[in-house]
């Protein structure tokens, strides 16, 4: 039985990290690529990376403890639902981001309204 090739994406969101660059060869080549195969988080540019950080911000001094999946779901949610300088891709990857954050932590959460406008666009 010949040996199983070894995937060429790594199998967590933790690896991407530490394997970061990895699938940028062109623009339009490499937002496909992540867009199909990768976390939101790495295809995240630096305004949507500060969108979410200004979103933890905007709740600082609440219950939730830092790190945890809904304090994040919240940054990212909120930065795509309120900042107004956010490309439409800058949206779909905070809104991606939120949804997996969800996702990671075993919890089911149901696209809404503003949610299905970013990603599907009605």
């Amino acid at each position: 039985m010949p040996k199983a090739r070894p995937s060429l994406l790594p199998a967590s969101p933790r690896r991407i990290e530490e394997r970061q660059g990895y699938g940028y060869c062109s623009a339009k080549a490499s937002h496909a690529f992540l867009r199909r195969h990768s976390w939101p988080r790495s295809a995240m540019s630096s305004k949507a990376a500060l969108g979410h950080e200004l979103g933890h911000a905007k709740h600082r001094g609440t219950k939730l403890p830092v790190g945890a999946w809904n304090d994040e779901f919240r940054a990212s949610y909120w930065a795509a639902k309120n900042l107004a300088n956010l490309s439409e891709h800058d949206r779909i990857h905070l809104v991606l981001d939120a949804l997996e954050r969800a996702r990671e932590a075993g919890v089911h959460v149901s696209i809404n309204a503003f949610m299905r406008r970013v990603l599907y666009g009605y």
